[in-house]
């Protein structure tokens, strides 16, 4: 065997085994640099060997006996105009450092795009970083989707940092106590009277309640793009994820009409706050704001920092978000590879799209 051909066996991409995923875990705590702990060894069998939907896989390049390159895919069931599509996200798209220069992502994005379609997968889905995102729509073959509009927002809780670099460590201790105060008030101002109010009630749950079909056919029906959130899919994301997350339900005359999922991220100056999922029935969207008050509750009850969520900028929460103080940070970009049903994609008016629909909580 030439080195060329060896070089080129070096760099094919292999999908991992069970045995694999603690190398991959540390490959992930060496060059992941973003905030928080990420690319665990749960986090993975998580996605790829409970996944109820399918089978997801984790593709990964080796170099020297190290890792060098690592891309995922998760399968999802996306509902489209009604009708159940076959759906993954791919992503944990990472290179070390030590490898730059080699054009390994072309290599392992596109294996595992490929092997995605030939398992039947009809939409593919990202949601690349803005150094990531040119990339994958150059050598990835993917596109934009365009037909929606996902909106980054944040709360922040706490000026500690903005009040170091204005006025220094000693005094923004100080004056951080009083910010939090100001702001619990000005939140509590923000909340709007709800009609009907003493009949909604709101409950913290650890399992699923019984009429959550019900809830979720409703629910869907407005929706032309929206991921499955049937009891199977629900319980896999978040009831029974090795990770913490805080589930509330909403009842208007004991009847479900809505609930948020939200977890708390450790950081080095306290927890930052992730809402990670919501949902309401047409007729009650507004009384996200009851699980907004509760949230806020705790929030200052805790040393959270910040609160932050995705929302569609056409979806009526987002007006909600905003209305509660929330503050439009950025674009989160879509990419998509659909070739069967690209034209149906790019043409829905009416999606629902939160940061839970992502591995990015």
């Amino acid at each position: 065997m030439t080195d060329k051909e060896r070089n080129e066996m070096d760099r094919l991409p292999k999908n991992a085994m069970r045995e694999d995923l603690w190398k991959i875990s540390q490959f992930f705590k060496e060059n992941y640099t973003g905030e928080g702990r990420y690319g665990t060894t749960d986090l993975f069998n998580w996605k790829a060997f409970e996944n109820p939907t399918g089978r997801g896989f984790i593709k990964f390049i080796e170099i020297d006996d190290e890792v060098a390159f690592t891309t995922s895919i998760t399968p999802k069931t996306l509902w489209l105009n009604n009708k159940k599509i076959s759906s993954a996200e791919i992503g944990d798209t990472y290179k070390s450092p030590k490898h730059y220069r080699k054009d390994l992502f072309s290599i392992a994005a596109n294996a595992a795009r490929q092997q995605a379609e030939d398992q039947g997968i009809k939409h593919i889905y990202g949601l690349p970083n803005s150094k990531a995102f040119a990339g994958w729509l150059k050598r990835g073959n993917f596109l934009k989707q365009s037909s929606i509009h996902i909106r980054a927002l944040s709360l922040p809780l706490d000026a500690r940092n903005k009040l170091q670099k204005l006025i220094g460590w000693h005094g923004a201790e100080i004056l951080v106590g009083p910010y939090r105060i100001l702001a619990r008030i000005f939140l509590k101002m923000k909340s709007p009277n709800i009609a009907d109010k003493a009949n909604y009630t709101i409950e913290e749950c650890d399992v699923l309640p019984q009429d959550w079909s019900e809830f979720w056919t409703a629910a869907a029906e407005k929706y032309q793009f929206i991921f499955d959130r049937d009891e199977t899919s629900f319980n896999w994301r978040y009831i029974n994820h090795f990770d913490k997350y805080t589930f509330l339900t909403v009842r208007h005359n004991g009847t479900l009409v809505g609930y948020t999922v939200h977890k708390n991220i450790p950081t080095d100056l306290g927890y930052s706050l992730v809402l990670a999922d919501y949902l309401f029935l047409p007729e009650h969207e507004t009384a996200l704001n009851l699980s907004l008050d509760r949230i806020f509750q705790g929030s200052f009850a805790t040393s959270t920092r910040a609160i932050s969520i995705w929302c569609e900028k056409s979806s009526p929460y987002y007006d909600i978000f905003c209305s509660r103080g929330f503050k439009d940070v950025s674009e989160t970009p879509v990419i998509i590879y659909s070739n069967d049903i690209i034209n149906e994609v790019s043409q829905i008016a009416n999606a629902h799209f939160t940061i839970g629909d992502s591995d990015n909580v």
